[in-house]
């Protein structure tokens, strides 16, 4: 993050929580978008324990449009992490998410978890 990952913690995060609870969906749709950018320019370990758990609860939102843009994100975000996170939080959501009844949904979680099976099985 250009003003480093302490700075987007302290102040960038709380403010993202806010507007992730916002009535309007695009308010929130633009805030899984900004977590996940967000995500791909700290160190490993900050996105994971601070950027992760917000984007991965965001898929319970009751927008599909919202959710599809949590696969997307989590297909941008995805090879930030090893092997285990991937595995043991991503995939799930991403399973959960191909099974969602809005077809936008299921077609963004599947092709990210392909995409990112692929970088994955690359990387070994």
């Amino acid at each position: 993050v250009l003003l480093g990952t302490d700075w987007s913690v302290q102040n960038l995060l709380p403010r993202v929580r806010q507007v992730m609870e916002h009535p309007s969906y695009l308010r929130r749709m633009n805030a899984v978008q900004a977590t996940a950018l967000m995500a791909t320019s700290m160190d490993a370990n900050s996105a994971l324990v601070e950027v992760l758990p917000i984007l991965l609860e965001m898929h319970y939102d009751p927008v599909p449009n919202v959710r599809f843009n949590v696969a997307k994100g989590l297909g941008i975000v995805g090879t930030v992490f090893d092997r285990s996170v991937y595995q043991g939080q991503i995939v799930p959501i991403l399973t959960l998410m191909e099974n969602d009844p809005d077809r936008d949904v299921r077609y963004f979680a599947s092709n990210t978890r392909e995409l990112l099976s692929i970088a994955f099985e690359k990387s070994t």
